[in-house]
């Protein structure tokens, strides 16, 4: 899915909140998660994403707990000084 973000502060001082929120609300709609099939990125809902199969090879996630054991190591293993983060930014 096509990352977005908005920053509260500016979305309301520019007054877009209620564009934001629209664009927001068709992106997770099913025409949205078509829309976004449609040019290549996996939808979110399993819906869609199930219509879309053929497109998408399955994907085999590991969880945090197969990779690190719980959240609070993923967070040292990854982001700590030195950590996994720091490596391949260095590179």
């Amino acid at each position: 899915m096509p990352p977005w973000s908005g920053v509260d502060t500016i979305v309301d001082k520019k007054v877009m909140r209620e564009a934001a929120e629209a664009y927001l609300k068709y992106l997770w709609s099913s025409e949205g998660q078509r829309l976004i099939a449609k040019h290549y990125f996996r939808p979110s809902l399993a819906a869609i994403l199930q219509e879309s199969r053929g497109e998408f090879p399955e994907l085999k996630l590991p969880t945090v707990k197969q990779t690190a054991g719980d959240w609070a190591n993923a967070q040292k293993k990854h982001f700590s000084d030195g950590g996994i983060f720091d490596q391949i930014y260095s590179k």
